[in-house]
């Protein structure tokens, strides 16, 4: 995926770099629909997104306004 697309984030477009720590690196794939809910679309690609850090903990964790104020068309 990361090497199919571009690094930037789908919601707030912010340049994403490979050249930060793994956890941070892991943090900009971002599952449209959750891992838990939907297991059997865990490693499907159009269930993935490329998201910065912020954009994913706010999707994940259920701040959908917050996810929104940041989006960027």
């Amino acid at each position: 995926i990361w090497e199919e697309r571009e690094h930037v984030c789908k919601n707030c477009k912010e340049e994403l770099s490979e050249n930060v720590p793994m956890q941070t690196f892991v943090s900009y794939f971002s599952h449209q629909k959750s891992k838990g809910a939907y297991p059997e679309l865990r490693l499907e690609k159009t269930n993935i997104d490329l998201n910065c850090s912020i954009c994913h903990h706010l999707w994940d964790h259920g701040d959908k306004e917050k996810f929104y104020q940041r989006t960027k068309k």
